[in-house]
């Protein structure tokens, strides 16, 4: 009698077909997780980050919302009641690593950011946020302000290529031509002592002025520069800039205005 066993040993097709198998897994999840970083989609989320404050992207076309919620950012529209989580840019999750940043804002036609970091010497980055890179489009260095740093960051809502950066004592004005940054940083034809710390600055619509708060209830005024000054400082590139000049100082009351804002040519 002679008695025959199974051996335990996969002949050698099924082996190769085993091999086969992982090897699609596997190029399958690679694929996966080089186009869908996020394999989990954020649907809703409850509360708000009381730290970064409220942006309102709200135009004659549009009523949105933009808050934080933890480390997303959740644009509501409070006419239809629908959220969209803003998810997948990563390449600007941490913009300037580990000095961190005081201040971002995203553009209010939803195109730009700017991020401005926590250095000694801050940095100013300009991101077309949509195209996720993960270097910054265009940067320069605040080395004017050094000894400050940037609390504001305020985009002009006609031409949001402008911007302004408030610190304690200084606004500084930025213009992004499509290539790079550039900025002035216009000197105050007032006393610091008398008219305080600066709170926060506003861009006013159709006349191209900015205002700026201060800790002592003032107001002060920012407008362009003319051509014909620029002409008298013999600045060859005075058709291509538009700089900003303290223009007067408004006592406007005696306790702090924290905050200023531009509603439809009021101005909060």
């Amino acid at each position: 009698m002679c008695t025959t066993t199974a051996s335990s040993v996969p002949d050698a097709d099924a082996k190769e077909d085993i091999e086969n198998i992982d090897a699609d897994v596997k190029k399958k999840y690679q694929q996966t997780a080089k186009h869908d970083l996020y394999p989990f989609k954020l649907r809703w989320s409850f509360g708000i980050n009381p730290g970064v404050p409220m942006i309102n992207l709200t135009t004659d076309n549009r009523t949105l919302l933009a808050y934080a919620c933890s480390h997303v950012v959740m644009m509501y529209d409070y006419s239809s009641k629908t959220v969209s989580p803003l998810q997948g840019h990563v390449g600007i999750r941490i913009p300037h690593g580990s000095e961190g940043m005081t201040a971002a804002r995203i553009s209010p036609n939803a195109k730009y950011i700017v991020t401005v970091g926590s250095e000694k010497c801050q940095n100013v980055y300009f991101w077309l946020w949509t195209y996720s890179k993960d270097q910054p489009n265009a940067s320069v260095s605040l080395i004017d302000t050094m000894s400050e740093r940037v609390k504001e960051v305020t985009f002009n809502d006609e031409y949001p290529e402008q911007f302004a950066l408030t610190t304690d004592y200084h606004v500084l004005f930025l213009t992004w031509d499509g290539d790079a940054l550039s900025y002035d940083c216009p000197k105050i034809a007032t006393k610091l002592q008398r008219i305080g710390i600066f709170n926060g600055s506003c861009y006013v619509s159709k006349i191209q002025q900015v205002f700026t708060a201060t800790a002592n209830g003032c107001i002060l005024v920012w407008g362009n520069v003319s051509p014909e000054e620029e002409r008298e400082a013999n600045n060859s590139n005075y058709r291509k800039k538009k700089k900003k000049k303290h223009i007067k100082t408004v006592n406007l009351q005696k306790c702090n205005i924290t905050v200023i804002i531009d509603n439809q040519r009021y101005h909060l």
